[in-house]
């Protein structure tokens, strides 16, 4: 999976490491799973981790998708 989490609940917060080349389709479902899991909590806060991410394949929409979900 490209995108990999992270969960440092005593901290609440969590990195969600992204690796390799990252496409559109990939993004919502890998954090819809997350966000559906029992790791999450709706109080953490987020450290995106993208040095090891290509996202020169994902536009706008795809990411404008990601911030309109609601959890």
């Amino acid at each position: 999976m490209p995108i990999e989490f992270e969960v440092h609940e005593s901290e609440k917060y969590f990195i969600s490491t992204w690796i390799g080349k990252v496409q559109g389709s990939e993004v919502l479902p890998s954090y819809e799973k997350f966000y559906t899991s029992s790791l999450f909590k709706p109080h953490m806060n987020e450290l995106a981790d993208l040095s090891n991410g290509d996202i020169s394949e994902l536009s706008n929409f795809d990411m404008a998708r990601l911030a309109k979900y609601e959890k």
